[in-house]
C-alpha cells in the first residue's frame, strides 16, 4: 500500500530539511510514521540530498508530487471502502464459498460476483468462472 510511506514523502521533500535532520533524526522521523528505516539508509539518503542541486520548478514539483499523493490516498480510501462493501455484500450471496478456497479474496471473488450480476441482471445465480488468470 501506498499509504504506508506516504506521511515521509510529503512532510520530507525539501532536501536542505532532510540534511537539517541529519540521519539520526531522520531515522526517528520515519520510525515515528511507522516507516522502517536501517541507519545506512538514513545515511544513504541524507547523503543523496546534501548531493542534490536546487532546481528550478522545485516548489511546483513538490505541489504536483503532494497533489500525486492526495490522489493515491483517496484511491486507497476508496479501494477500503469497496472491499469494506464486499466484505458486507459477499456473504449474502451464493458466492461466499469462493472466500473459503485458496487463493480466492474479496479482490478476486468481488469482481467475479459483480460479473455474474452484471450478466444476470441481478438475478442470484451461480456462476462457475474462476479467479481472473
Amino acid at each position: 500500500m501506498v499509504g504506508r510511506s506516504v506521511p515521509s514523502i510529503t512532510e520530507l521533500p525539501d532536501p536542505a530539511r532532510v540534511v537539517r535532520l541529519g540521519p539520526t533524526r531522520l531515522g526517528a522521523f520515519a520510525a515515528n510514521r511507522k516507516v522502517r528505516m536501517t541507519r545506512p539508509l538514513a545515511d544513504k539518503i541524507v547523503e543523496a540530498a546534501r548531493q542534490s542541486l536546487p532546481v528550478n520548478g522545485a516548489e511546483i514539483a513538490r505541489a504536483i508530487l503532494a497533489a500525486d499523493l492526495r490522489l493515491l490516498t483517496d484511491i486507497e480510501r476508496q479501494i477500503t471502502e469497496a472491499e469494506a462493501a464486499i466484505e458486507t455484500v459477499l456473504p449474502a450471496t451464493p458466492f461466499d464459498v469462493l472466500r473459503t478456497a485458496p487463493g480466492w479474496d474479496r479482490s478476486v471473488s468481488g469482481p467475479t460476483v459483480q460479473q455474474s450480476v452484471n450478466r444476470h441482471g441481478g438475478r442470484r445465480t451461480v456462476s462457475s468462472t474462476g479467479p481472473p488468470g
